[in-house]
Formats: structure tokens, sequence, C-alpha cells
């Protein structure tokens, strides 16, 4: 058989699309909804460590200004600043496009 022959050949068989490409399809919108699914829970979880950051917050400041509790908590002022630069830091996240 020439190649000619075989060219001939060719042109009179039906075309096929390569099987893989619904496997791709496939197995690319499952990266997509797994990737969806990972930062869906970042994102809860970073909403939970801002609430529980902010309650914390409202629980120190409220204890800094009750005349018992002063004597007794060392670096409270300390510890409020601390929450303050992680709330600041997971805002900036929010507003960068993750949430």
């Amino acid at each position: 058989m020439t190649t000619h022959e075989f060219d001939a050949y060719c042109d009179t068989q039906p075309l096929q699309e390569p099987p893989y490409h619904e496997d791709l399809l496939l197995a690319e919108m499952h990266r997509d909804f797994t990737e969806m699914e990972i930062e869906k829970e970042a994102n809860l979880k970073r909403q939970g460590a801002k609430e529980a950051l902010d309650e914390l917050k409202l629980f120190l400041l409220i204890s800094g200004n009750d005349e018992r509790c002063k004597e007794e908590i060392w670096g409270l002022k300390w510890s409020i600043d601390a929450i303050n630069r992680r709330l600041t830091n997971l805002e900036v996240t929010q507003e960068g496009g993750i949430l």
C-alpha cells in the first residue's frame, strides 16, 4: 500500500473524536469543584477565627474596665493590641477578594 492509497483510505473513514475529551472535561470539573470546596472551607475557618477574636477582644475590654481584673490580668493591653493586629490581617485578606 502506497502513501497515496493509505491517505485515500483514511479519507474514507469516519472522523472520530478522541474518547478522552469527556474524561478530561470531567477531571477539570472535579478539580474546579474541589478547589471551590477547599476555598469555601478556608473562608469559613477565617470567618470563625474573626468571630472568636472579636468575642475575645470584647471580653478583654470588659475585663479591663473591671477594677477587680486589672490587678489579676497582666498584659491586657498587649493582648488587645495583638488581637487588633490579627483582625487587621484578616480584614486585609477579605478585602483582597479571597472571601
